[in-house]
Parts: structure tokens; sequence; C-alpha cells
């Protein structure tokens, strides 16, 4: 029984270093341009998900309480997409930080028509 059981634990152990170096193919990219703010995560397997947004009414979120496990979302017209998963929680608030200045450049260059100026 012992022999199953070790056999069972390196089964497991193999699947899991597999499943953790696919995910960890996954790519996200955000581009924030003249007119949205596209995120793009390209999983391991090929296909390609995007999610558009105009950036004056995208708004930044990291969920609260912070902890390890918390999720940095972007969120729209009550859509709502969450990225960073693979970062680390001060990454994720970093990266917060980075798009709502972001936000705030691209928002101040708009004259009260609504376009860039």
């Amino acid at each position: 029984p012992v022999a199953a059981f070790a056999g069972l634990a390196v089964t497991v152990v193999d699947r899991c270093f597999k499943r953790n170096y696919r995910a960890g193919r996954t790519v996200e990219t955000l581009r924030l341009d003249d007119a949205e703010l596209v995120v793009s995560r390209t999983l391991p397997d090929g296909p390609t998900k995007r999610w558009r947004c105009q950036p004056f009414w995208l708004r930044v979120a990291v969920e609260r309480p912070y902890r390890p496990d918390s999720r940095l979302y972007l969120s729209s017209h009550g859509r709502r997409v969450a990225v960073g998963n693979f970062l680390t929680l001060q990454e994720r608030l970093d990266l917060a930080e980075a798009l709502d200045a972001a936000l705030s450049r691209w928002r101040a260059g708009l004259t009260p028509a609504g376009h860039p100026t």
C-alpha cells in the first residue's frame, strides 16, 4: 500500500508542477491609447481574450481588506475584469496606482467637449 500512495503522491505533484508551469505562460497586456483601454489576455493554449473600455469611465480598485489574494479590478459600465492575478499584492497595488495616474493624465488631456487636446 505504501508504494501505491507514493506513486499517487508523485503523480499529483507532477500534475501540479505542469499546471503551474502552464499558468505561468499566460500573457496579459494593458494598453491605453487616445480612444480606449484594452486588456488582452493570451492563455497558454492560444486563445486571446480582449476587454475594451472608454478610459473616462474606467475605475480601478483593489479588493479590501488587503490580503495576498486581493484582486485588482478594472470596471466600467457594469462590467469588470480582474487583472494581474499572477502579481504579488504589492505589485497589484503599485499597478493600481500607476493606472490611476495614467487615467488622470488621460482625463486631464480632454477638453470640455470630450475631445483630446
